[in-house]
């Protein structure tokens, strides 16, 4: 009479197969992983690869500008209109303490490129000034003065009761 002597595979215990599944899995995670990290990297190179294509796109365009702009005898930049002189006028030039007023300003010519103006108070501690609003601190006088570029400005007199 012959015994039945089993396979190695038939001799696997639930534990093993369990184990074989387990690092089956596992095998399929880390390749799961791996694409999606691939995918990460192909994505950031498709971004950078697209910024580097606008960014010379935009130089060669700009190329092509200032070639049609030597050629025409044209150009696409704005002529800056020089300021040549500003005018300052309040509602009110008489003001309470903690009270603000907003200074108006007349620019001429009225389309001029610069318009920034540089503002100051000669007595802050009677009002101060800033953008253009004043608020009055405590009772006198104080002259007001906007500068504009070059030797543009103007000065209003502001008085607090």
């Amino acid at each position: 009479m012959k015994f039945y002597k089993p396979s190695e595979e038939e001799m696997k215990t639930v534990d093993d197969i369990r184990e074989e599944n387990r690092q089956e899995l596992l095998g399929l995670k880390n390749k799961k992983k791996k694409i999606i990290i691939r995918l990460a990297y192909l994505f950031v190179f498709a971004a950078i690869f697209y910024l580097v294509v606008r960014w010379e796109l935009n130089i060669l365009d700009s190329y092509n500008n200032d070639i049609d702009n030597v050629i025409n005898g044209t150009s696409n930049k704005k002529d800056e209109i020089k300021l040549n002189s500003i005018r300052l006028s309040v509602e009110k030039d008489t003001l309470e303490v903690d009270e603000y007023v907003t200074i108006n300003v007349t620019y001429n010519p009225t389309d001029a490129t610069n318009k920034q103006l540089t503002w100051t108070s000669n007595n802050e501690k009677v009002a101060t000034v800033v953008n253009g609003t004043v608020t009055g601190v405590a009772s006198g006088e104080a002259l007001i003065t906007a500068k504009g570029n070059g030797d543009v400005a103007d000065v209003i007199m502001i008085y607090v009761k």
